[in-house]
């Protein structure tokens, strides 16, 4: 029998098919082009176009392998759309990019802060609960919604042909105001924050069935793109680092662990993950590679051929002089505690100040950013285990591997599929089916 896995990413949409081994079959990747024009805060997409891609991944893997045991999915964290009485979607996806929340509401403090000091939970601007909040107070719910749900609840609900969406602890938990002691969302902050409960779906208890196709497959509950690209990669070691658009740094652990800097997630098999989450990530390599081109357009060139690989080779050849005392902090978007903190360049001299040496600073501050976390877990320090690293920064720049390797002190492993995230779903569904067997 086979599995298939689908990631519902931010800019791509990717599907794999796997034996019951876990060795790779197929694996395909499409553009996410579903991103819909909003307001200037918003962060849209279109989940029918997102589904219609899903699909089409879907029958791509179906038509070459018959046996197909199971459907697993994960999504992009976060970020929520609304449903009616038909399970059909009223609204955009509402994506973690979304700044609402960091609006000001008229009382001095943003719908994030005014959220946050009633319900006595942190609250951040692209969190499913802030988006909805804002929603709430500025009469902006669609008519006809009666749930809402993420991405890939709504994806699953709909390839079973299901009304009613059933939402993992992950996703639950990555919309704010959860218990995750008690695998809930918190009714009595709901209820200060004046948000309805009914409007919250059924939290699982773990990995389940949500349902099945018209050709009869399982269909297991969505899991988060974090969860599914650490579940994706480990084998011997507790560490995972992910590079994308954003980027986040997981342990895992059996336990409920309350930290300071990081925030405890639900994870698979009745486990947890620590993790810490900078904002930016490989976003912010997308800002200095927008630099660069406005730059090249500033002086007549109108076109840069692969300007990422023109990068990469200046970011290594640059590495190999040493060029020392130039530094970048990357917190270009903030933080989720300090969303108007901002990154800088520091250590600028005569010498230092060239685009080469700007990008290895620039990729040196991601690697920092996440080290700090690291740095905030004395117990994971104690061991000199290898660390697990993805994501399409990773992947594409040998530069990182290496900075990496430098800020860590560790050995950095490269897991053999792309795709993490996707091979996470799917081996999510084959523990899923499994247990129900």
């Amino acid at each position: 029998m086979n599995y298939i896995g689908i990631d519902i990413g931010t800019t791509t949409i990717c599907g794999v098919c796997l034996n019951e081994a876990g060795c790779l079959l197929y694996s395909s990747t499409a553009p996410n082009s579903s991103r819909e024009r909003g307001k200037p805060f918003e962060a849209l997409q279109s989940p029918h176009s997102i589904l219609n891609s899903c699909r089409q991944l879907i029958a791509e893997m179906t038509g070459q392998f018959r046996e197909i045991a199971a459907i697993g999915i994960s999504n992009q964290m976060h970020g929520i759309l609304y449903i009616d009485e038909k399970g059909s979607a009223v609204s955009p996806l509402y994506t973690w990019q979304d700044e609402r929340g960091n609006l000001y509401d008229g009382f001095e403090e943003t719908y994030c802060m005014r959220l946050s000091r009633t319900t006595g939970y942190p609250m951040a601007a692209g969190f499913g609960l802030s988006t909805h909040y804002y929603n709430c107070l500025n009469s902006c719910i669609p008519s006809g919604a009666v749930k809402l749900c993420t991405i890939g609840d709504y994806v699953a609900m709909q390839l079973c042909d299901e009304q009613v969406p059933r939402m993992h602890p992950s996703n639950a938990a990555s919309l704010g105001l959860f218990n995750i002691n008690l695998n809930q969302f918190d009714t009595a902050a709901l209820t200060k924050a004046g948000i309805d409960p009914s409007l919250l779906p059924e939290v699982t208890q773990g990995e389940e069935l949500v349902g099945r196709t018209q050709n009869g497959i399982p269909v297991c509950t969505a899991i988060g793109d974090n969860q599914a690209s650490v579940f994706g990669s480990l084998t011997d070691s507790i560490v995972h680092i992910n590079v994308g658009t954003s980027s986040q740094i997981s342990f895992v652990t059996d336990n409920i662990t309350a930290s300071e800097s990081m925030e405890c997630r639900p994870y698979l098999l009745n486990k947890y993950l620590l993790v810490g989450a900078p904002l930016c990530g490989g976003y912010s390599y997308q800002i200095l590679k927008n630099f660069f081109e406005e730059t090249a357009k500033m002086i007549g060139t109108n076109s840069v051929d692969d300007i990422y690989k023109k990068m990469n080779e200046a970011g290594l050849e640059a590495y190999a002089q040493a060029g020392e005392g130039l530094a970048v902090d990357t917190r270009f978007r903030g933080t989720r505690a300090e969303p108007y903190l901002r990154g800088s360049i520091t250590g600028i001299s005569p010498n230092n100040f060239k685009p080469g040496n700007l990008i290895v600073a620039l990729l040196r501050g991601i690697c920092q950013e996440l080290y700090t976390y690291f740095n905030s877990v004395p117990y994971i320090q104690e061991s000199n285990d290898p660390i697990y690293a993805s994501g399409n920064v990773v992947w594409f720049n040998p530069l990182v591997i290496r900075l990496l390797e430098d800020t860590f002190k560790r050995s950095i492993l490269i897991p053999d599929n792309r795709e993490v995230a996707s091979v996470g779903a799917a081996k999510a569904a084959m523990l899923a089916v499994n247990c129900i067997k």
